[in-house]
Parts: structure tokens; C-alpha cells; sequence
């Protein structure tokens, strides 16, 4: 038998072995579940540290968030896949300038239907803002923020988060002002979770 025949074959063997043995029935399949999701907002505060001047804001930044893999229960590792949106508003020197921005986010939760559990985040977004600084050419700018911090279950479905991150606003090249300027973040928030 020439080769292109075998194969013919053997294809025709496997699918129909396919056809029929049948679909599982409905008791033996593993029960599909749905993607948890969460929605809340973080009041946060921030401050520069190596910009020609300071640059302190508080903001609030509401977000949802789809779990990309199952959170729980138990100690194990899962991931979420948030959009954030912020309004940074200015203080001191700087208090009629805001930032407007859209940045989504991963975070990686251990143990997350526990009740605490720490958490790493990673993030790149866009903004509008109107602060005209040394540091910064343009009105449109990159977020790009890593952090983590611990969320507190305080009812099934119902989460407090504290957080901290390391966040850095940048132009990424698009006037000649761009040194950009670098943030530390502190974060809390108000979650609920379905």
C-alpha cells in the first residue's frame, strides 16, 4: 500500500472513531464555570521624588477586573485582569493641573478568596494632563506603574485593599522634554467581588 493511502487510512479510522464514540454525556463533563469578576475604586495619594520639583497628588481610580484563572479557595495563584481608569488631581504648587488617564492592569493574587492575601501588579496606560513641567514636553503621556500590596475579605464578597506603588509618567520620546517623572503611590481601596 503507497504511503498517501495509509495515511488516508489512518485518517479515516481516527475520525471516525470520533464520530462514533459520541459526546460526553452531561453528568460525566466537568461542570464549566464562569469568570469571577470584581469592581471597586482605590483612593490614592502620591509623591515624586527625582523631578526638578515636587509633584504631589491624591486621585481616585475605579476599575473592573475579570479573574483569568480560578481564585480560589485555598493558597494558590491567580490572575486578574483589571481596567483602571484615574483622575489624578494636583496639590500644593501644582493644585489647578489633573491627570486624566486609562491604564489596564495585571495583578497576580495568592490566595485571594482567603482571608488576606497579597497580591504584585503591573501596568502601562495613557493620560491627559495639563501639569507643564522641566520634566515633560507633551499633554499625552505613558502611566507605567508595578506594585502589590494585601487585600483584606471583610465579608464573601466584599474586599479592602492596601497597596503601594512605584509609578512613573513619561512622554516615551515624543517631544525633547521627556525625562519624565517617577512617583511612589500608596493605595487604598474598596472592592466587591462576583
Amino acid at each position: 500500500m503507497s504511503s498517501w493511502r495509509r495515511l488516508l487510512t489512518i485518517m479515516t479510522v481516527v475520525l471516525a472513531m470520533c464520530f462514533f464514540t459520541g459526546p460526553v454525556r452531561a453528568d460525566e463533563a466537568e461542570p464549566e464555570k464562569s469568570p469571577r469578576h470584581r469592581a471597586g475604586a482605590f483612593i490614592t495619594g502620591g509623591a515624586s521624588y527625582d523631578g526638578s520639583s515636587d509633584y504631589d497628588f491624591y486621585s481616585i481610580n475605579p476599575f473592573w477586573g475579570v479573574f483569568l484563572s480560578d481564585p480560589g479557595p485555598g493558597r494558590v495563584w491567580s490572575t486578574e485582569f483589571a481596567l483602571e481608569g484615574f483622575y489624578n488631581r494636583y496639590v500644593d504648587d501644582f493644585s489647578s493641573n489633573y491627570e486624566l488617564g486609562f491604564s489596564p492592569t495585571f495583578r497576580f493574587h495568592y490566595g485571594f478568596e482567603e482571608s488576606w492575601s497579597p497580591y504584585l501588579e503591573a501596568s502601562v496606560g495613557i493620560l491627559y494632563t495639563d501639569l507643564d513641567t522641566p520634566e515633560q514636553g507633551t499633554e499625552v503621556n505613558y502611566d507605567v506603574h508595578v506594585g502589590g500590596g494585601l487585600n483584606f475579605r471583610i465579608r464573601q464578597d466584599l474586599y479592602l485593599t492596601a497597596g503601594y506603588r512605584l509609578r512613573h509618567i513619561s512622554n516615551a520620546g515624543m517631544s525633547d522634554r521627556n525625562k519624565g517623572i517617577d512617583y511612589n503611590q500608596l493605595i487604598f481601596g474598596l472592592s466587591y467581588y462576583y
